[in-house]
């Protein structure tokens, strides 16, 4: 959490000495200027902030999972066990249960009640229908969970109101998770579940608040260059590629007539690269693009 002040005074000046109304006291006036004065938490009651502070937030969401044995089986060529991998990631992001851990954002939210949020880490997955490789599946397993809606829910339920700016997504791609293994009838009988994940960077902003005190515009993102970014092959269908970006949003404030630039970002850095890889025909190195992609501004 971070709060920080745009230094504005509050002055005091005395109009020139003048002689007192007949039946008036001879008392010095004092008048204390408010053109300047910015009270963007004064709005929203018992809030502890000075008027003129601006308070922000920062917060990775967490995945539920660290995704590095996934990937790294993928860099080496292992799909078997990426999918081993995953299918302990999709487990745990279950344990995990964003929906509850997202009251415990809300609250931290409340307490504060910052102008801006920057998020990251903010997954969705879109899960299919349980299948197996002897041809049966299971119907009606087909999920979908999004951190974002999960988290702007719980912040509904507190009477907090806030709606995404800016949406930057960091990582998409599919997934092919291994749920279970039955070998009782000799011949191994696999479980599946295909997820389509995507991993994004959000900047959250206060709708409560009137646009003379607190606006928000020029809503800009972009990647780094090539050397953030690495993309494999997942499956045999060419088309299907997970992608692994790093970038950056931000958004230009306007606080009372003061401006400044959120910037919001994930400190991460990316999986290393294997000097000689020895990419089999399913998995390779896709070839990004050497210039980074132009802002895209709403």
């Amino acid at each position: 959490m971070f709060r920080f002040s745009f230094g504005l005074r509050r002055h005091r000046f005395s109009p020139p000495p003048r002689r007192a109304d007949r039946g008036c006291s001879s008392a010095q006036l004092f008048v204390e200027r408010l053109e300047d004065r910015c009270m963007l938490s004064g709005l929203m009651p018992g809030l502890p902030l000075n008027p003129r502070d601006v308070t922000v937030m920062s917060q990775n969401l967490y995945i539920g999972a660290d995704l590095t044995p996934a990937l790294e089986a993928l860099q080496q060529g292992d799909q078997m066990g990426a999918a081993i991998a995953l299918g302990g990631i999709w487990d745990s992001v279950h344990k995990r249960d964003f929906e509850t851990r997202a009251e415990t954002f809300a609250a931290e939210i409340a307490a504060e009640q910052p102008a801006l949020i920057g998020l990251q880490e903010v997954s969705q997955f879109i899960a299919g229908d349980i299948f197996r490789t002897d041809g049966t599946g299971v119907p009606g397993t087909a999920e979908t969970i999004d951190y974002l809606d999960q988290l702007l829910s719980a912040l509904e339920s507190c009477g907090l109101n806030y709606a995404p700016v800016a949406t930057t997504d960091e990582m998409s791609g599919p997934f092919r998770a291994l749920l279970d293994v039955d070998a009782s009838g000799g011949e191994p009988v696999y479980t599946f579940q295909d997820i389509q994940f995507t991993d994004r960077d959000v900047i959250l902003a206060r709708t409560d608040l009137p646009s003379w005190q607190f606006s928000v515009t020029n809503v800009q993102e972009q990647h780094f260059p090539i050397e953030h970014c690495l993309s494999f092959l997942v499956a045999e269908d060419p088309d299907q590629y997970l992608t692994i970006w790093r970038g950056w949003n931000s958004v230009d404030v306007q606080v009372c007539g003061q401006e400044f630039r959120f910037i919001n970002r994930i400190w991460k850095t990316t999986i290393r690269r294997h000097r000689k890889p020895a990419w089999p025909r399913w998995l390779r190195l896709a070839t990004c693009s050497q210039d980074p992609p132009p802002p895209r501004c709403r």
